[in-house]
């Protein structure tokens, strides 16, 4: 079963290029992950697919919270917790089938598209107001 993909949107934006490149490969990963048909032959697909996420989803973070620190945000520490919660899922998920165990994998497209929609608009748009109202000739500079 094929799922329907995770569509950019304007209000996805950060207005920091290197933030939402990152972003929109974020989307890509999981998009290619929504692509694989979900039947037992595609587990070997789906763990790659997933564990691809995982790691970019790290590596992704890492690069934010640098930003967070170099800007000094002041809620720094709530975001990074924020991130590791995050991760912890995904990690979760990728775990469970590892061990062979695929009840959720129906819920799958739907666990990643809120966990990712979710993140964005309700966690990331707070930075991105903070750069905003304290320095917003940053973000052509970021």
């Amino acid at each position: 079963m094929l799922y329907d993909k995770i569509i950019w949107k304007k209000e996805y934006h950060l207005n920091i290029a290197e933030i939402d490149q990152q972003r929109l490969k974020l989307v890509a990963l999981i998009n290619e992950l929504l692509d694989i048909n979900y039947q037992e032959e595609d587990f070997k697909k789906l763990k790659k697919a997933l564990f691809e996420v995982v790691e970019y989803t790290n590596y992704h973070f890492e690069a934010e919270s640098s930003l967070h620190k170099k800007l000094n945000y002041g809620h720094y520490h709530e975001h990074k917790a924020q991130h590791q919660m995050l991760v912890k899922q995904i990690v979760e998920l990728l775990q469970s089938l590892k061990r062979g165990k695929t009840e959720f994998r129906d819920d799958l497209p739907e666990i990643l598209e809120n966990w990712f929609i979710r993140y964005v608009i309700n966690h990331d748009k707070e930075f991105d107001h903070f750069v905003e109202e304290n320095n917003p000739k940053l973000i052509a500079k970021l």
